[in-house]
């Protein structure tokens, strides 16, 4: 996920000596301006209060700020006003304090303010970062996730030292505070089970009726301690399921043409706010009762291009589920596309707005995003990793023959673009078929496995797992399976966007690739994006989306 009419000046273009294309020294197309995307309002994370207003956060802009809106809608009223991350905020059970996650001090930490605003507090001072606090229900604690991690934490609410208390993500306390459900923490971004703990003895138990549950889900205890609301992934979509706790089992599911996140109970138990989306629908808060029926929104925004679902056979037969997003202007001409490739060992492309998407559909192209080989939330054949990438390669190959199958398309200018893992598909199909595209845009992707091994921990698990070794136990995998490896076969303009502060995937990354493609004549440039992070959460994406834009549009439009 993602961001002038040019490349903006705040973004560092290095280009090595000798990187320019000896066909089309640094072509740039000038182009729209992304920043308006910024300025679509999507709102999430709604929190009751015992007063029946919900606080919720909207991202309008470069910043998320946090609103109050009555639970039967109207006009928000603004709690913060500035360009910070503003995020997850829980009101208290007394009506009187909302804490949150906020970067306005550096990296995300967890701080409170009064219900009207005001009062701000910081609470934790963590190395890493922050987020989903939730209070209890005497006030006198804030559990929340800590990474790297991720780790449950408990802070007292009025700041101090916080302890850990579980491996996890998505805390919520019971009413009666003696216990907090969470979802265990696992390699992919999917876990299958909610454990529910003591506080005071540790003790834990895990619900075998709990779904398979999406990271951008949540969990929360009915006002009885009865049920529990979750976020379930169904064929690819989030959806609300609520779990009956004694009896272990799926009490009702509500399902819908978009996806659900954030689910909330009302303080009487008797409905849920929650966020709703969909591929043309910007988030909204919207509430219903606990089986979805009855659904009202409390805010409304405007519809996009919402895009087609379909699946196209693999190799192997395997359907392979994906969006096919169609520009609504007639063309005269065949038109560009690009194959969309999502980050996340064991992440997928969700029926969930996309404003990076939305840009590229204004701008002519049309846009596939397949959930190729690795994606979660559809059945055990999709979800399996190849750790040779060659599944997931076939997989992306049988997306580009359903794109040229299709008679709006012209086949000579197919372009991709991938995120993170994404980045290293597109890596991976550009080392091994050069004629599959026109041109590729690899963003903050892994690029030579053995040394992301070693500088940065928080890899080592997943490539532990995938691979079966260390670099040192397993080094032929480790080298078969990184791209820099291979740069001399690539045989396409390649535009590399990455940020300096990107903690998972280190710039250094980013670097290597472009000086092997250096040393190999490739056509290739490098953006650095200056205080950009994983994903370019907290600052970039405008700068990033912008310079793939320009380099896409100069090369397949």
């Amino acid at each position: 996920m993602s961001s002038t009419l040019r490349v903006c000046a705040s973004i560092i273009l290095t280009f090595f000596a000798g990187a320019h294309s000896q066909v089309r020294p640094n072509v740039h197309t000038e182009v729209p301006a992304f920043a308006p995307y910024m300025s679509i309002p999507n709102d999430f994370c709604p929190s009751w209060s015992p007063d029946d207003r919900i606080v919720y956060a909207s991202r309008a802009g470069e910043g998320i700020n946090l609103y109050v809106i009555s639970s039967r809608g109207g006009t928000p009223v603004s709690l913060t006003h500035d360009q910070y991350i503003n995020t997850q905020p829980d009101w208290s059970r007394d009506g009187r304090r909302i804490v949150f996650s906020s970067n306005r001090g550096g990296s995300s930490q967890i701080w409170s303010m009064s219900a009207d605003g005001t009062d701000l507090r910081q609470l934790t001072n963590v190395a890493g970062f922050c987020v989903q606090p939730r209070w209890s229900p005497d006030t006198q604690q804030v559990a929340f996730v800590a990474y790297p991690g991720p780790r449950v934490m408990l802070v007292a609410s009025t700041g101090g030292d916080p302890r850990e208390f579980a491996r996890g993500v998505w805390p919520a306390w019971s009413t009666d505070g003696k216990r907090i459900a969470y979802a265990p923490a696992r390699l992919a971004a999917t876990t299958s089970e909610i454990a529910i703990r003591t506080v005071a003895t540790g003790q834990e138990v895990k619900l075998k009726s709990s779904p398979a549950m999406s990271f951008g889900g949540e969990v929360d205890w009915s006002p009885d301690d009865q049920r529990l609301l979750c976020v379930a992934l169904i064929s690819g979509s989030s959806q609300i399921e609520v779990l009956k706790i004694a009896e272990d089992k799926i009490e009702s599911t509500t399902q819908v043409d978009g996806s659900l996140y954030n689910p909330h109970w009302s303080p009487d138990g008797k409905r849920m706010a929650f966020t709703f989306t969909g591929t043309g629908r910007p988030g909204t808060i919207q509430e219903a009762a606990p089986d979805g029926s009855h659904r009202i929104e409390i805010t409304k925004h405007r519809t996009y291009t919402i895009a087609q679902s379909l699946r196209y056979k693999s190799a192997d037969g395997l359907e392979i589920p994906a969006y096919l997003f169609l520009p609504k202007q007639p063309a005269q001409d065949k038109r560009p596309a690009l194959v969309w490739l999502h980050g996340g060992l064991g992440g997928l492309y969700e029926n969930s707005f996309d404003l990076q998407v939305q840009y590229f559909l204004d701008q002519g192209f049309v846009v596939l995003a397949p959930n190729y080989r690795s994606s979660g939330g559809f059945n055990q054949e999709l979800a399996r990793i190849d750790a040779s990438g060659r599944k997931e390669f076939e997989d992306v190959a049988a997306g580009v023959a359903y794109l040229r199958g299709l008679p709006s398309i012209d086949q000579a200018r197919i372009g991709v673009i991938g995120f993170s893992f994404g980045g290293l598909i597109t890596l991976y199909a550009i080392t091994h078929k050069p004629e599959l595209f026109a041109a590729a845009v690899d963003v903050f992707g892994p690029t030579d496995l053995a040394t992301w091994y070693k500088d940065a921990p928080g890899s080592r698990a997943a490539l532990l797992f995938g691979l079966g070794g260390t670099p040192e136990q397993k080094p032929e995998e480790y080298r078969a399976a990184s791209p820099v490896n291979f740069v001399e076969r690539i045989e396409i303009p390649l535009l590399i966007v990455h940020g300096d502060a990107d903690m998972e995937v280190p710039v250094s990354q980013a670097v290597e690739l472009a000086e092997a493609l250096k040393s190999a004549h490739k056509d290739y440039e490098l953006v650095v994006v200056p205080g950009g992070d994983h994903g370019f959460v907290m600052k970039g994406l405008v700068d990033a989306m912008q310079s793939a834009m320009s380099f896409l549009s100069a090369r397949l439009r």
